[in-house]
C-alpha cells in the first residue's frame, strides 16, 4: 500500500509539472490574468508537494538516528567513554621535554606542534622539474564544465556515517536530501571553478590526532593528524580527483604505485624481491636505500605545488582552483574533545582530503625524475630494465648497482629537492640494506 501511494505521488508530481510548463508556455503566448492565475496555482499545487516528500526525507533522518542511536542513557556513557579513551591524549613532552598532562598544557603544546609544522619553509624556485605533461585535450577534460550526474556519482559513492567537518552536515545528509542539493552543488561547483571563488567554510577545518602504533604517546610527533573537511568540500575535491585518475599515469613514471590508477602494492614489493634474489645469486653489489621522509604530506610547499601544477599543463582553471584551496587555510585540533586555538596552514596536503593523495603524487615525482636522469647515479640492471628507484606514494626506495659511486650524488639530489619542494628527507634516519658489499 505504501508503495503504492509513493508511485501515485511520484506520477502525480511528473503530471504537475508537465502541465505547469503548457501553462506556463500558454502564459507566455497569452500573458492574460486568466493564464497567469492558472500558472500559479499549479506551481503551488506542485510546491505543496515538494514540501511533503521534504518532510517525509526529515522524518526519516530523525527516526533513522532515534532506531540506530544508543537511547540507554546508561549504555550511551558507556560508549562514549570507551571512544573517547581510544583517542584520549593523556600526557605529552613540551619543548623542553617535560611531561605534562593538564588539558590546557596538551591543548597548547599540540597546537604549538602543529603550528610550526604546517609553517611556509622558505623554498628554491626553479623551473623544468617535470619532465611529463598533460596533452591539450586531457586538460580540456580536467577543466570542463562540472555536471549533475559527476556530483551524484560522488554522493552515492560517500561513505555512510562518516565523520563531518565543522559545519555538522554529515554524508547521510547528502545522501538522503541529493536531489534538492546537488543543483545547487552544480551551480556553486562551477562558479567556483569559473572565478575561483571558495566558500570560507571550506578554509576552516579541524584536526583530529591519532597515535601511530608502538609510538612513545608523550611525543607529539607520534600522531597522525586527520582534517575533518566539510562534506561539500570533499564532495568538490572528490569529483576534482576522479578527473585526475584516468590521467595521472600519463604524468608519472611506471615506478611510483601508490594511489595511481591500475597499480599495486604487490608490485614494487615484488621488484624489490627480485633485485635482491638476483644479487643474492648473482653475487652483485647492490644498496638499497629507503628514504625517511618527515611528515611528507604536512610539509610540502603551497607555492612548489603550485608551480608543478602549472608545470604539469593542468590547466588555468585547475592550478588557480587549487591555489585557491589551499590559500589562507585554518584549522584547530581536537584534543581530547576540546578544540585548541586558531593555528594556520601554510604547508601540506590535508590527510582526509580526496584529493590530497594524488597532489602528493605530483608533488614528489620531480624527485623521482632527478635520480631517473641522472646519470651518476647507477641504478640495478635486472634482466634488461635498469631499476633506479621505487616509490609507493612518500615511501621511496632508491636501488644502486655501484654504491660508491652513486651514493654521494643522491645525497645532493635529495638535497636539491628538499630546497625546492619543502619536503625533508632524513638521511641519517633512512635505512640501509646491501648485498656483496665489502
Amino acid at each position: 500500500m505504501e508503495w503504492g501511494i509513493k508511485k501515485r505521488l511520484k506520477e502525480r508530481g511528473e503530471e504537475l509539472k508537465q502541465e505547469g510548463d503548457k501553462l506556463f508556455q500558454n502564459f507566455q503566448k497569452n500573458p492574460s490574468v486568466q493564464n497567469k492565475e492558472r500558472w500559479k496555482e499549479n506551481k503551488k499545487v506542485l510546491e505543496d508537494l515538494e514540501k511533503i516528500e521534504v518532510t517525509k526525507k526529515y522524518l526519516f533522518v530523525k527516526n533513522d538516528f532515534h532506531v540506530n542511536s544508543i537511547n540507554n542513557t546508561k549504555r550511551l556513557a558507556s560508549y562514549l567513554k570507551k571512544k573517547k579513551g581510544r583517542n584520549m591524549v593523556k600526557k605529552l613532552k613540551d619543548e623542553n621535554g617535560q611531561i605534562k598532562t593538564k588539558e590546557e598544557d596538551l591543548r597548547e603544546i599540540m597546537a604549538s606542534y602543529y603550528e610550526k609544522l604546517y609553517a611556509n619553509k622558505e623554498t628554491e624556485m626553479s623551473e623544468g622539474v617535470v619532465v611529463r605533461k598533460l596533452d591539450p585535450q586531457d586538460q580540456i577534460g580536467l577543466n570542463k564544465t562540472i555536471t549533475s550526474k559527476e556530483i551524484e556519482e560522488v554522493i552515492n559513492n560517500l561513505k555512510p556515517n562518516s565523520s563531518p567537518g565543522p559545519d555538522g552536515f554529515t554524508s547521510n545528509f547528502y545522501k538522503i536530501f541529493q536531489p534538492e542539493i546537488t543543483p545547487n552543488l552544480e551551480i556553486l561547483f562551477n562558479e567556483i571553478l569559473k572565478n575561483r571563488t571558495i566558500p570560507e567554510t571550506w578554509k576552516r577545518s579541524e584536526i583530529i590526532t591519532i597515535l601511530k602504533p608502538n609510538k612513545d604517546e608523550s611525543d607529539p610527533n607520534s600522531y597522525r593528524p586527520i582534517t575533518l573537511c566539510n562534506v561539500d568540500y570533499k564532495i568538490f575535491t572528490k569529483l576534482l580527483a576522479n578527473r585526475l585518475t584516468d590521467i595521472i599515469p600519463k604524468l608519472i613514471g611506471e615506478d611510483q604505485y601508490g594511489f595511481i590508477k591500475n597499480r599495486r602494492l604487490a608490485d614494487p614489493i615484488r621488484n624489490i624481491l627480485n633485485v635482491i634474489n638476483q644479487a643474492t645469486r648473482e653475487k652483485e653489489k647492490l644498496l638499497l636505500l629507503k628514504l625517511d621522509v618527515y611528515k611528507a604530506f604536512d610539509t610540502v610547499n603551497h607555492h612548489y605545488l603550485q608551480q608543478v601544477c602549472e608545470e604539469y599543463n593542468l590547466g588555468r582553471e585547475f592550478c588557480e582552483v587549487i591555489k585557491e584551496l589551499y590559500k589562507d587555510n585554518l584549522a584547530q585540533l581536537l584534543i581530547n574533545g576540546t578544540r585548541t586555538r586558531i593555528i594556520k596552514i601554510n604547508s601540506g596536503t590535508k590527510q582526509g582530503c580526496p584529493l590530497s593523495p594524488i597532489l602528493f603524487a605530483l608533488a614528489i615525482e620531480p624527485l623521482a625524475n632527478f635520480i631517473r636522469e641522472d646519470d651518476k647515479i647507477k641504478g640495478f640492471k635486472i634482466a634488461r630494465e635498469l631499476i633506479k628507484i621505487n616509490l609507493f606514494a612518500d615511501d621511496a626506495m632508491v636501488l644502486m648497482g655501484s654504491p660508491m659511486e652513486s651514493i654521494k650524488e643522491v645525497i645532493q639530489t635529495v638535497k636539491k629537492f628538499e630546497n625546492l619542494s619543502g619536503l625533508a628527507i632524513n638521511i641519517q634516519k633512512s635505512e640501509i640494506l646491501h648485498k656483496n658489499l665489502s
